[in-house]
């Protein structure tokens, strides 16, 4: 069994290589572990679920591009998502501001 450090390592290894647009499956699959035993040792290394774990990770991602102006079209299956409106609505919920609020404040930073 690995440990919460080699469970670590290896997801962060996996997101360096594939990017963020990937699914628990995969990753037990990648890591040649059940479902199952993969979202408690996740939990267990992480202290979160994997389905919150990566929303974050991809909401982080999103700011970021966001302030390099980057457009959301160019980046939204990257992170995994389909639909704008779906992304716009998670993002606000996540975030606590909206896509174009960010947007804005990016801007605003960069005249300061």
């Amino acid at each position: 069994m690995k440990t919460a450090s080699c469970i670590k390592k290896d997801v962060e290894k996996y997101i360096k290589k594939h990017g963020l647009k990937i699914r628990a499956k995969e990753l037990a699959k990648w890591l040649g572990i059940g479902e199952d035993r993969f979202s408690k040792e996740f939990r267990r290394a992480f202290k979160v679920c994997f389905r919150d774990w990566i929303i974050e990770r991809r909401i982080e991602e999103a700011k970021r591009l966001l302030k390099k102006e980057v457009p959301v079209k160019c980046f939204l299956d990257d992170l995994g998502y389909k639909q704008i409106s779906y992304f716009s609505k998670l993002f606000k919920e996540k975030a606590g501001e909206s896509i174009r609020e960010c947007k804005k404040e990016a801007r605003h930073e960069k005249k300061i």
